[in-house]
């Protein structure tokens, strides 16, 4: 027969794990919470970085609106991954990297990891200690999110097709419009620009050099300022004719330069300085150019083959 000092020994002893096991239990569960707090603060901050880097490329194409050009689809990736730190740091997280897809860059994706820790197991901190010391290694929180930034299409157009006089040719009165609406100011062209978190990075990879692509990147731009379809096809034969798609053909009779063959090169300073180098830029001039005297590619190639030798 069990004696009940027996009984009350064990009582005692099953109190006392069982108190032992609620509190490991807590400790556990408390340390559970933490690091799943930790990895809700490294996705906001995440979300927050990557939709901060593109509304950098979003405010610098309503800037070339609000100046009266057409909007740069160039992303600059280190403007891009400054905002992204910057609105990491607000939200207590390091940026790790910042990568750009599509072939202009218009989907930016942020990896990043909380400044807070949770040591790892086998340190001598207490176990609800939460920030790692100097030295001390721990789990950070990380997370990373997608934005993508999408570009309204835009260019200039007349507000009349533009008119012929005796030998030469009436430019129209031009304005920029996007969406088939003139925008008038930065906070105006801002709204036309759509930026939004998404699951995927662009499967088309991030080249920042145009230089061995002259062609489609001329395609790419007409594509996102809705130069599709006929007005395609007129493009690629008017430049191919003017220039091979070549961004460092000079005419040896003029000097005409460059894809849109301006003359003289210098016009194209209007849209950037490396105008010379860069065919983006060039091709930002040509569809200025072709919009703002002809309206559209296939007018303008109209006008070439009328003339011989062929200009437009």
């Amino acid at each position: 027969m069990r004696r009940r000092a027996d009984k009350g020994a064990a009582t005692t002893i099953l109190v006392v794990t069982m108190a032992l096991v609620l509190v490991a239990a807590t400790l556990l569960l408390s340390k559970i919470a933490r690091a799943n707090g930790l990895r809700t603060r490294a996705q906001t901050a995440a979300d927050a970085s990557a939709l901060a880097a593109a509304a950098e490329i979003r405010d610098r194409g309503a800037t070339d609106i609000a100046r009266g050009l057409i909007p740069d689809g160039e992303i600059y990736l280190s403007s891009s991954a400054g905002a992204a730190r910057d609105y990491a740091a607000k939200n207590g997280a390091v940026v790790d990297e910042v990568r750009a897809s599509g072939y202009f860059g218009l989907t930016v994706k942020v990896t990043l990891h909380t400044r807070a820790c949770q040591p790892k197991p086998g340190t001598d901190q207490a176990p609800m200690h939460f920030t790692c010391e100097h030295g001390e290694r721990g789990l950070h929180g990380t997370a990373t999110a997608i934005a993508r930034v999408a570009f309204p299409a835009c260019g200039p157009r007349g507000f009349h097709d533009g008119k012929k006089h005796g030998k030469g040719f009436i430019p129209p009165t031009i304005g920029i419009f996007c969406n088939g609406l003139q925008t008038r100011g930065f906070d105006a062209a801002r709204r036309m620009f759509a930026v939004r978190l998404v699951d995927e990075e662009d499967p088309t990879a991030f080249d920042p050099d145009y230089t061995t692509r002259d062609r489609e990147t001329g395609r790419q731009l007409a594509d996102m300022y809705g130069w599709t379809g006929a007005n395609w096809v007129c493009l690629d034969k008017l430049w191919t004719g003017e220039s091979g798609w070549n961004h460092l053909a000079v005419n040896p009779t003029s000097g005409a330069y460059g894809i849109p063959q301006a003359l003289p090169a210098v016009k194209m300073a209007k849209y950037g300085g490396d105008y010379l180098t860069n065919p983006v830029t060039q091709i930002r001039w040509g569809f200025d150019y072709i919009s703002s005297v002809y309206g559209n590619p296939c007018a303008a190639y109209a006008f070439w083959l009328s003339h011989w030798p062929h200009w437009y």
